[in-house]
């Protein structure tokens, strides 16, 4: 067992523990869906060993758009207890991981011509702060406001006011989400997991799952991990074996010789600029001019961050590790945001 102080250079004791103690579960996947698992493990006094073959939060919770919400765009396919499990979980993250956790303010604009209406916004928003707030002992940061064009002329100076389009800017809401630094959310999900389980448990990273050997009854009960630092095999047992791997799912199935495909891989890409080109204060949200899809551009310090997109990825390449951003995937996101940012 060791006290809690999870450091690199400690990974071979790590791998020692691991490889001579059987454990409840063993978690594939230290992304922010094994995190998650490994602390519920832990507040139930369920030993755990969670690995990955790469770092912590190293595929999607790494590359996200850095946001914490509710998803308000969900209200309007009536996804209303969606809404509210987002939306509270996010208030209580914004009080209890203050550092890593913050507001941000959004820009909801509606034009004279627009698909989303100053009313429908207006009651959209409403929703949006009441599915979060009621009955919720942690609220959100402020509750939404409601600017005329001329207020958001000033307030927004860089957003187009006048469309081709889309006529007039009429009014916009102002509401508020919460970005974050995802990636150092996750990890220290799994510090807290390894503080509470009192040493019963270990994570491990860059280490593989290779293979996995059946019980008499049929079932995973042991793991082959590769150490991808040092090119060596040890073994993991456990009573059950728990994949959180995402997009990988069928990579890791197929070791265990599961080949029927489970997962349909998508792609979303963000587009990076600096803020001076694009001028926005604040967090929008857009409607893509080729497709009606909604898409956010987040000001995050002397950044904006654009995205994001929604596409098959496996016709582009089968490297799940590596995706990469297109031509198209650029003037995708591009073109709408040329046309309000002018």
């Amino acid at each position: 067992m060791f006290s809690y102080q999870w450091d690199a250079r400690k990974r071979d004791a790590y791998i020692e523990f691991a490889s001579s103690t059987q454990f409840d579960v063993v978690i594939i996947g230290a992304g922010i869906t094994g995190a998650g698992i490994a602390r519920e493990c832990a507040l139930r006094n369920i030993s755990f060993c969670i690995i990955d073959k790469n770092d912590v939060a190293f595929g999607t919770s790494s590359r996200s758009s850095k946001l914490f919400h509710g998803g308000l765009r969900y209200l309007s396919q009536g996804e209303f207890k969606l809404v509210r499990e987002s939306a509270t979980e996010r208030n209580w993250l914004m009080h209890h991981l203050p550092n890593l956790v913050r507001p941000l303010g959004f820009m909801y604009c509606s034009y004279e011509n627009g698909k989303d209406k100053s009313r429908q916004i207006r009651i959209g928003t409403r929703l949006y702060d009441f599915f979060s707030d009621c009955g919720s002992e942690f609220k959100t940061y402020r509750k939404a406001k409601y600017f005329k064009h001329s207020f958001v002329e000033e307030f927004e100076p860089e957003i187009t006011q006048n469309h081709e389009k889309l006529g007039k800017l009429k009014e916009a809401a102002f509401y508020y989400d919460t970005n974050c630094d995802d990636a150092r959310v996750t990890l220290e999900i799994i510090k807290e997991s390894l503080e509470y389980a009192g040493g019963k448990s270990a994570a491990i990273t860059y280490a593989q799952a290779v293979k996995f050997k059946k019980n008499s009854s049929g079932r995973a009960d042991e793991v082959t991990v590769k150490d991808n630092l040092h090119n060596r095999h040890f073994i993991i047992k456990a009573k059950t074996i728990v994949s959180a791997t995402g997009v990988w799912t069928d990579e890791l199935l197929a070791c265990g010789g599961i080949t029927k495909k489970r997962i349909f891989p998508t792609k979303g890409v963000h587009v990076v600029v600096p803020n001076e080109r694009l001028g926005n204060r604040n967090a929008f949200g857009l409607r893509s001019f080729d497709d009606n899809r909604f898409f956010f551009v987040l000001r995050r310090e002397n950044i904006s961050v654009i995205g994001t997109t929604d596409t098959d990825y496996f016709k582009e390449s089968k490297n799940l590790d590596e995706p990469w951003c297109t031509k198209e995937d650029c003037d995708y996101l591009l073109r709408t945001v040329n046309e309000m940012f002018p």
